[in-house]
């Protein structure tokens, strides 16, 4: 097929949410990708951060190929036991947060954020879920509701209720927006999409204190930033933030739609 016909293609037949780049990529490997007359370009997007350790590398390929000879679907899906499942468990535990003991797999970050507010309301028995201004937190409902910017909010109304945003990086407004109502508090440890927003060295940490005082649960949305992005395996961990749910996707496989938190 040539890179023409595949533009006419998808053009044609596929719903169209962006406008795209006339490229019409092929292959692969490492930091490099090629399209279907053989340039080749360096990706710079890592797939929207998403390959980690590069394209087509032999790990994550080759241990789907296993994997895909064995099984791919357990029966009664979660409801039954997998071996591969528990050895991923036991890796994760080494790699995670001391405090943060368990793990619920999804298939993607918005997935992973949406999952762990429901469990937040639903522990806590309150409402509300403070996040803050230029943050994302994914494309469902649930979670565009949660992403405290306009373009990526407004075009879903009506959205879901009960969210709140305050400056991020401000503990004022945290500790004035914290009541009785409030669930959950989701934050990205460092701001990706709304621009790379660090906050101080002393934020995260206190931020986790005044919501413990409050007995509202603090969520470390580390799609972005989790799996080496930044440095330390985790932001939260490598800052010794202590937190309730850390969600993660993105590099936790490399490019294979997963999350989980």
């Amino acid at each position: 097929m040539s890179s023409q016909t595949t533009f006419k293609t998808e053009d044609q037949y596929m719903a169209p949410f962006f406008v795209k780049q006339k490229i019409s990529i092929d292959r692969g490997e490492g930091v490099f990708v090629w399209d279907e007359a053989g340039t080749r370009y360096i990706d710079f997007t890592a797939g929207w951060g998403v390959t980690c350790i590069g394209h087509a590398h032999p790990v994550i390929s080759e241990a789907l190929a296993r994997q895909s000879k064995k099984i791919l679907q357990n029966p009664n899906s979660g409801l039954t036991y997998s071996p591969a499942r528990a050895e991923l468990l036991s890796v994760l535990m080494k790699v995670l947060p001391p405090n943060l003991t368990h793990v619920f797999f999804s298939s993607s970050g918005a997935e992973a954020n949406d999952a762990a507010i429901k469990l937040a309301r639903k522990v806590t028995g309150r409402l509300d879920v403070i996040s803050t201004h230029q943050s994302f937190h994914g494309r469902t409902i649930s979670t565009a509701s949660a992403t405290g910017q306009a373009s990526h909010r407004d075009k879903f109304n009506p959205l879901m209720p009960n969210y709140r945003f305050i400056n991020y990086g401000d503990l004022a407004d945290l500790e004035q927006a914290l009541d009785e109502k409030v669930a959950a508090f989701i934050i990205e440890p460092i701001q990706g999409e709304g621009g790379v927003h660090i906050p101080s060295e002393t934020y995260l940490k206190t931020a986790s204190a005044l919501c413990r005082k409050n007995g509202t649960l603090m969520i470390a949305d580390e799609v972005q930033t989790g799996f080496c992005r930044t440095g330390p395996m985790f932001v939260t961990g490598g800052m010794g933030v202590e937190v309730d749910f850390l969600t993660m996707a993105k590099g936790i496989a490399g490019g294979f739609p997963f999350g989980g938190f």
